[in-house]
């Protein structure tokens, strides 16, 4: 059995579509865990209305802690074999479960991933496939640093995957964490002995105004920062290629953070710690093919200043 845990806080508008698009699940093998995280609105009545009508789906109430609390308290309560994450206001396609579970037990994978589809409004119609969706067989290492490197699919999100419960005994999502998933994520990939990489977009991510990265650098840069240095020190600690791999995400860190993050007194001391980093690490990213282009561009016009990097990439500190 698949064990799926949804997060829910304040998305009524969005939640119906959500827990839909679950219950036509080609696999019905499932639960759905909804974990009501103090919801203000009318998302958590509308959990229970849907779970009243089908036995797959129980809700939890819990107090608002935030998204990692939430699908930690999931996890708490999880039975099945394998777990997935999705958030509540995105979407997936109807063999979603089916697709990564097949690719899995195909492969001898613990974990098995899958492509991405952004969307606004209603969620596109995706059609199940015929039969077994194609796979791309990596090692654990290899998904994470193409996560890290965000230069090529899976990335470090944790919705968009199936994973082996024995993956989750001892591990949770750090709390009242903006980016949790980039703490997390990566070390779970790198963990693993195998992973299925299904390329189809079978997750659905709605794209909202209020997006995490730009709220969250608004307010508290040094925490992305924090995160990043950590996966050096960690994750990069590994192996050659992850370190290489992690090197490059936290640059990508620290030119979000001198492009996003206002100039302010309180981002400081973020902001100078962002321009050390990117001054001890373009040179190695540059050199390096296996960085996205946009890394390697950003560190090149870095030589000339920040004026140019917002020239070309729209950002304004």
């Amino acid at each position: 059995m698949i064990s799926v845990v949804v997060p829910v806080f304040d998305v009524e508008p969005w939640l119906g579509a959500c827990l839909e698009s679950l219950a036509a699940q080609t696999l019905g093998d499932f639960e759905a865990i909804v974990v009501d995280d103090g919801s203000t609105d009318g998302s958590a009545g509308a959990a229970e209305r849907f779970a009243a009508r089908d036995a797959r789906f129980r809700v939890v109430r819990a107090e608002h802690g935030g998204l990692a609390s939430a699908r930690n308290e999931g996890l708490s309560r999880v039975r099945g074999e394998w777990i997935a994450f999705v958030d509540s206001d995105d979407a997936v396609a109807p063999d979603y479960l089916e697709s990564l579970l097949s690719a899995a037990e195909r492969s001898g994978a613990e974990i098995a991933c899958c492509g991405k589809r952004a969307f606004a409004g209603e969620p596109p119609r995706v059609a199940p496939a015929a039969g077994p969706r194609p796979f791309e067989a990596l090692s654990g290492p290899e998904a994470a640093a193409r996560a890290l490197r965000q230069s090529d699919a899976p990335d470090y999100s944790a919705w968009g995957k199936l994973y082996s419960a024995a993956f989750w005994g001892g591990r949770r999502f750090p709390a009242r964490r903006r980016f949790e998933d980039m703490a997390l994520v990566p070390g779970v990939l790198a963990d693993a002995r195998r992973v299925a990489f299904v390329r189809d977009g079978l997750y659905l991510y709605r794209r909202r105004a209020d997006g995490l990265l730009g709220t969250a650098l608004a307010s508290d840069p040094a925490e992305l920062l924090e995160i990043a240095e950590g996966l050096e020190r960690s994750v990069g600690s590994a192996s050659p290629e992850l370190a290489a791999a992690a090197r490059a995400n936290l640059l990508s860190a620290c030119f979000s953070v001198l492009l996003r993050s206002p100039r302010s007194p309180e981002n400081g001391e973020a902001r100078e710690r962002a321009r050390r980093g990117i001054l001890r690490l373009r040179a190695g990213v540059l050199l390096d093919p296996r960085s996205r282009l946009k890394n390697r561009a950003a560190c090149l016009l870095s030589f000339a200043g920040l004026g140019p990097l917002e020239a070309l990439f729209g950002r304004k500190p």
